[in-house]
Parts: C-alpha cells; sequence; structure tokens
C-alpha cells in the first residue's frame, strides 16, 4: 500500500471505518471522523535527513568534517543522530565561502546496520574529503547525496514551469501528502474545477490493479482539458514548497502552458486568476474538435527539421523549437503523415503527440479567440520578477493590455525556447530551477547551454521513482551550496529529546496509581490524636499509652491541636476503616483465589488417579478375559525365611505410630487415604494386618493356567468393547451406533483433552 491524498468532499467529513475477523467470532470495528478538516503540520517521517557544514576557509570546513565523523557515530540512537543533523542545519550558513551538504536517505530496511544513518553518514564524508584533497574538484561540484560550493552564489536564479507533455500519473504524490500548503493547493483547484469529478481523481486515482486499468487512468490524464489544470495545480503544489523554504525566483518562464504558471509565480497574476485561466485555457483548447490536426515530435538538428518545413508544400508548421536536437511540428493529419515518411527516410527519430489538435498553429485559433476574451476581465499587475515569453523570448510587457494579448497570441505562435533560454542566460541567470512535474525542461536547458558555466536541475528529479522529500532534500541542498538563500532550518525539527527508558511493570489492579492528584494525607500527629478518641485499639503500640500520665498526655493533646487548627477526626476515622475494608476485601479475594487454586490441583490429581487406576483395571481385565498366561512367581525359600526375620524384628522395634504405619503400608492402600489419630483406639478390624506365612505367602502362589476346553470365549473382550462404547456415548452425546473402536478421539470425535480424562 502507499500513501495517498484524500481530498474532503464539502457533503460530508472523512470517515474511515477498518474491520477486524478474529477466529472464534471476535470481531471488532473502529470507525474514524476528522477532527480537522484543515492539516496544520508537516508530517515529516525522520526518512531523510540533510547534514550542512559551512566555513571561512577550507581547512576549517575539513576540521568540521572530522569533527563530524566522530560525532555521527553508531552509538547514536535514530533521535540523537536526528537532533545533531538538525544543529548542523541551524549552525549553517549561505554567506560562509566554503559549503558542503549531505543527503541521507534511509533505506526500507530498517535493522540492518548497511542502511543506518550513521553508517551513510560516515560514508559520505569520507567520500567529500577525499574530493577535497583531490585536484579534480574545484569551486562547485555534485556528487551523489554530495552537494560542495564556494565564495558567492554564480548568478541569478529562474524558476522554468513545464507544460503540457511532463504530466504523469501519481505526481508529487507523497509531497501533497506531507505538506499541508501542498495539500491545500490541490484543494483549491478542486474546488475551482466545476465538472463531474475533481481534477485530482484524475491525477491521484484509485490504485490500477491491472495494466489495463493503469493504461487507461494515463490516458485520462493526457486530455488536454485535464491535462492543463492537472500541470497547473501541481506546479502550484510544488512552488508553495518551495516557498516554505525562502526560496524566491529573480526570473521565471515556462513552456506553453508552463507560462501562464510562471506569471503566476512571479506575482503578475493572482492565485484565483491563475487557476481560472488554467481551467479555461485546457477547456478552450480541448473543444477544437476533430479533424484539426495533430503533432509529430522529432529528435534531429533543429535546422535541418526546419528546413525540411521550408521545403514542404504541406500545410505544416514548426510549432515548437525545443533545443538544438529537438523540434515538434503541427499541421493538418494528412500533413503529419508526409513529414513522418520523410523523417523516417532520413533517419530523424519521431513520435505522434497524442493531443486533440495541432497546437501554435492556425488550427486553434478559435481557442485564442476565447482565451482573449477571458482575458479581457483579468488584471495583471507589475513585477520586479521579470517573465519571459516564449514567442518573443524576451521579457512580458510591463502593460497589461500589451501582456494580455501577447499571452493569448501564444497558443497560435511557435515556442521559440531555444531563444528564450538563451536570452534568459544573457540576462544574468545562472541557475535553472525547474519546478513542476518530470524534468524535461532541465534535459532541454542542458541541451541548449551545453558547455557553459550555468546549472539545471528540477525539484522533481525522479519523476516520483523516488521519494519526493527526497528529491526536495537534493534541490534544496543544491540551491545551498551554491549560495542561494535556503531556510535550512524550515527542515524536519527533532522530536523532543526522548527520556531514558525506565523499568517497565505490568500495570495490574493492585499496583495502579491514578495520575490525578491525590488529596492531602493525614499528618502522623492526626492519626495518633483521633485514635487516641476512639473506643477501640487500632495499633497494640497504643497499650503503652497507659504508662503516660493523664497531665502529659493533654499537654501533648493541646499542642498537637494548636499545630493542626483545620484537623477532622471524622475524617482519619472514616479513612482507616476505608482502608481496613479494603485490606479485608483484598485478603478475602486472596484466600478466594488459593481455594479455588486448591480445588483446581485437587481435581487434577483425582482426575490423574481415576485414569490410572482406570488404565490398570482395564489391562488386568483385558489380560484375564483374553487368556494370557501370567508367570509364577517363586522365590526362595530361604529368601521367605530371611525375609520374615527382618519384618519381625522391624516390627518389635517400631513405636505404636510407627506399626500403625507399617501395617497401612501392608495393605497396599496408599497412604494418603489412610487417616490416623494418635490418640484414639484403633479398632482391631479397621486395618486388615498380612501376616506373612509359607503357607500363604506370595512366592509360594501361582495362577493356574486354565486348560484349553476351560478357557473362556472372547466374550469378554466384546463386553470391554461395548462399555467403552457406552461411556463415550453417555458422555458425548453420539449414538452407540456411530463409534466405532478404530476411530480417533480427536480427529474424528473432536474430544478435547478435558472430556477424554473424563472418559
Amino acid at each position: 500500500t502507499i500513501s495517498r491524498p484524500w481530498f474532503s468532499r464539502k457533503e460530508y467529513p472523512r470517515r474511515s471505518g477498518v474491520s477486524a475477523f478474529g477466529f472464534g467470532g471476535s470481531n471488532f470495528h473502529l470507525i474514524l471522523e476528522e477532527y480537522r478538516k484543515e492539516k496544520e503540520e508537516i508530517s515529516w517521517d525522520g526518512g531523510v535527513e540533510i547534514i550542512a557544514l559551512s566555513a571561512s576557509t577550507e581547512q576549517e570546513l575539513t576540521k568540521l568534517i572530522y569533527r563530524a565523523k566522530n560525532l555521527f557515530n553508531n552509538s547514536l540512537t535514530a533521535a540523537e543522530f536526528s537532533q545533531k543533523a538538525a544543529e548542523t542545519r541551524h549552525a549553517f550558513s549561505v554567506k560562509d565561502p566554503y559549503r558542503l551538504l549531505l543527503v541521507l536517505k534511509q533505506s526500507a530496511q530498517p535493522g540492518k546496520e548497511l542502511f543506518s544513518p550513521t553508517y551513510l553518514a560516515s560514508g559520505l564524508l569520507n567520500d567529500a574529503l577525499a574530493a577535497l584533497k583531490s585536484d579534480s574538484y574545484k569551486n562547485r561540484w555534485q556528487k551523489p547525496n554530495i552537494f560542495f560550493g564556494t565564495d558567492e552564489k554564480p548568478g541569478k536564479i529562474a524558476f522554468v514551469f513545464p507544460g503540457q507533455g511532463s504530466q504523469y500519473v501519481e505526481m508529487a504524490r507523497d509531497l501533497v501528502c506531507n505538506f499541508p500548503k501542498a495539500f491545500k493547493a490541490i484543494e483549491k483547484v478542486n474546488s475551482r474545477y466545476k465538472k463531474s469529478h475533481n481534477l485530482s481523481d484524475f491525477i491521484y486515482p484509485y490504485p490500477a490493479s491491472d495494466s489495463i486499468n493503469k493504461k487507461n487512468s494515463e490516458e485520462r490524464l493526457r486530455k488536454t482539458d485535464i491535462a492543463q489544470p492537472a500541470i497547473g495545480a501541481v506546479s502550484l503544489a510544488m512552488l508553495e514548497i518551495v516557498s516554505e523554504f525562502g526560496v524566491q525566483p529573480d526570473a521565471a518562464c515556462g513552456h506553453s502552458f508552463g507560462e501562464l504558471t510562471a506569471l503566476y509565480a512571479a506575482g503578475r497574476l493572482n492565485m484565483d486568476t491563475f487557476l481560472h485561466l488554467s481551467i479555461f485555457r485546457g477547456t478552450a483548447m480541448a473543444s477544437e474538435g476533430e479533424n484539426n490536426g495533430t503533432m509529430l515530435a522529432v529528435n534531429a538538428p533543429i535546422d535541418k527539421i526546419a528546413d525540411l518545413v521550408q521545403d514542404s508544400e504541406s500545410d505544416i508548421i514548426l510549432a515548437n523549437r525545443n533545443s538544438p536536437v529537438q523540434g515538434v511540428l503541427s499541421g493538418s493529419v494528412k500533413a503529419i503523415d508526409e513529414a513522418e515518411e520523410k523523417c523516417r527516410k532520413l533517419g530523424f527519430k519521431i513520435k505522434r503527440l497524442p493531443v486533440s489538435a495541432a497546437f501554435h498553429s492556425r488550427f486553434v485559433k478559435n481557442a485564442r479567440d476565447s482565451f482573449k476574451d477571458a482575458l479581457k476581465d483579468i488584471d495583471i499587475s507589475d513585477s520586479n520578477i521579470l517573465v519571459f515569453s516564449n514567442v518573443t523570448g524576451k521579457p512580458y510587457p510591463k502593460d497589461p493590455d500589451e501582456a494580455k494579448k501577447l499571452l493569448a497570441d501564444q497558443i497560435l505562435s511557435t515556442v521559440d525556447f531555444i531563444c528564450e533560454i538563451e536570452n534568459i542566460f544573457r540576462s544574468g541567470v545562472a541557475t535553472f530551477f525547474e519546478i513542476g512535474p518530470g524534468s524535461v525542461l532541465t534535459g532541454l536547458i542542458r541541451s541548449i547551454l551545453k558547455g557553459r558555466d550555468f546549472n539545471a536541475f528540477s525539484l522533481d528529479s525522479s519523476s516520483q521513482r523516488e521519494s519526493g522529500i527526497y528529491d526536495l532534500a537534493k534541490a534544496l541542498c543544491h540551491l545551498a551550496s551554491l549560495g542561494y538563500p535556503v531556510d535550512l532550518s524550515r527542515w524536519e525539527s527533532p522530536s523532543v529529546q526522548t527520556r531514558k527508558k525506565l523499568m517497565s511493570i505490568p500495570i495490574t489492579g493492585a499496583n495502579y496509581r491514578s495520575k490525578l492528584k491525590p488529596k492531602d494525607r493525614p499528618t502522623k500527629s492526626m492519626i495518633k490524636q483521633t485514635l487516641k478518641k476512639t473506643d477501640q485499639p487500632v495499633f497494640e503500640s497504643n497499650k503503652n499509652n497507659k504508662s503516660i500520665p493523664d497531665k502529659e498526655r493533654q499537654r501533648q493533646t493541646k499542642k498537637e491541636s494548636e499545630r493542626e487548627p483545620d484537623f477532622k477526626p471524622n475524617f482519619v476515622i472514616n479513612a482507616f476503616q476505608a482502608v481496613q475494608e479494603g485490606l479485608k476485601s483484598m485478603q478475602a479475594l486472596q484466600q478466594q483465589t488459593a481455594e479455588t487454586h486448591k480445588k483446581f490441583l485437587e481435581t487434577q490429581t483425582e482426575a490423574g488417579r481415576m485414569l490410572q487406576d482406570m488404565m490398570e483395571n482395564t489391562r488386568r481385565l483385558a489380560e484375564t478375559s483374553m487368556g494370557i498366561k501370567v508367570l509364577d512367581l517363586q522365590n526362595s525359600s530361604r529368601s521367605y525365611d530371611s525375609a520374615q526375620e527382618i519384618i519381625e524384628k522391624d516390627s518389635a522395634d517400631r513405636t505404636p505410630k510407627q506399626t500403625i504405619e507399617h501395617r497401612v503400608e501392608c495393605t497396599g492402600k496408599p497412604l494418603s487415604n489412610v487417616t490416623i489419630f494418635e490418640d484414639s483406639e484403633i479398632p482391631s478390624d479397621s486395618i486388615a494386618l498380612i501376616k506373612p506365612s509359607k503357607e500363604n505367602s506370595f512366592h509360594k502362589q501361582s495362577v493356574e493356567i486354565p486348560s484349553e476346553a476351560a478357557k473362556p470365549a472372547n466374550d469378554g473382550g466384546k463386553d470391554i468393547e461395548k462399555i467403552i462404547l457406552n461411556v463415550v456415548s453417555d458422555l458425548t452425546g453420539y449414538p452407540v451406533e456411530m463409534l466405532r473402536m478404530d476411530m480417533d478421539i480427536e480427529a474424528d470425535l473432536g474430544i478435547d483433552s478435558i472430556k477424554r480424562v473424563e472418559i
């Protein structure tokens, strides 16, 4: 499962239910309802940490690295590591000439040392030290999760916003889940998207269970009336996150639809106007209908693509000049088919774009006219942040009417992204920061400015293949290493330092104490005073009070009453009575528990004895009924004589009690079943004495084996089976006719252990 944004409906609050079904009929259900509609805090989870070090010299930075290596060792807990990392971020300054930042992403496999933050920090710090000592790394450099910069920032920074084609399902999902401002931005678009579904339903659809549903979700999001406002919503959400860390642009630009977002980021459009125009522009361009052309992306030198268009007699234009090696053609379906065939012959890589019309050509004139009318009623403000145009490659005019005309004509005109980026670079911008889904424009800018000193990177560099928080951390660290103002103290604040764990004691009714503040207890003097006034003594020590003279006792009582003027004797009496009653109740409960346990043990002992007796009797009966020969027990006469002498001598030396015990043993009955009264007379016939003699001694007896004629038939065995079946039937309720001797007592009859003992 993955976390997904859950946008509320106006009709009812968010509710969720969880059901747990257990074996044996134990089912539990839990219903939750939201407490607040709006999220207030960022949902940090500690999965990504930033270590930031800055110093005035390279030597000082090296010392800081060694100090960090000792600080971030394996003895740190996760909470301690987070605390130490936060301290480095608070101490970091972009104004220091030497800046080093590390991004640590904890693995999804907790408990493994290889993926622990301390292990990762140690490795990254070692790599940073090696790079600093190497001659290959100077001024500014980046390695995986390591960002280093020196001196002041290289130049101005421009925000770049993507257009249609950069969208994908689940874009910025975890950022929207974690950052309240980003979440509110999507909610704001939902409130303005007056259609059957929320716009977020297309951006974050229900997870697809198969490839067909996944493909359907992607195709729905590609529709122009959905794609353009969706890209605008996600770009707006990401812009809110960047603003959270204090990052501001010096200039802005966008590709096609992205120019609207750039105007908002520069402050020339307010949020309501931006959302209205985003939805209107997408709807207008999607409503051109069928037979309004299509588009073809071509990867080839831009000059050769331009020559192809110029030599063609078909109705086709070069709609997008994206980079020196990429362009997009727009035209009728027939003209695009012909251009596609020519490109194949020339060996160009091509791709037909899934669009509803031939954008940036005469085929979308109706959409331009509608959009121009919509711009009449909106305000375009002035701003110190320059916004560059796709059409002219220059900043937007300050005059609102001229700016509106340029924005409307952009729908019909060629997007000259190459000229635009070149002009932005010449204006002093050295860093291009793409804000929005994907990193398509970052690749185009690197291609346009190849070989020159610039920086280009994206906030969504992995396109959700990695954590969005991880991509955000890398982008912020890259900016900070270059010297641009970034408030890293806004990154995850560690939780309150956890206290050292104490011994855990299971809570029971006997040791639980309420957290409520207890009432004031009576002092020892109060207790003594009250006890002296009671009729019955409570403590045995009160008996010693008789030795105290009456006058002395009265004097003590007077002093105590002066010290405790507000004392109420009845309170103490009632308190002691309550304590006594409580102790009596606890004692009775403990005694009852002990008695119950004793009875349980006696029952178990008796059940075991009965089972043993039954098994012994059954064995003997089976041996007799089946005619099993019992061997004679023969002993020598000499053994008998010796035993007789020992018994007689031992009997003469015994006390009466010992003699009784000896005789009880001779009965063959367990001692526990014979009650002995030392002081009472023992009837002569109460214990059957066994007097050994040669005539009846056991070693002279033998069991006669019956002859073949006298052997009993096997009816005894049948009787035993019948008895057993009747007993099982009586105790279990199964009819005798259903029972067989070969049945398994557990598997076939389902008889538990307690019933088995009873049988």
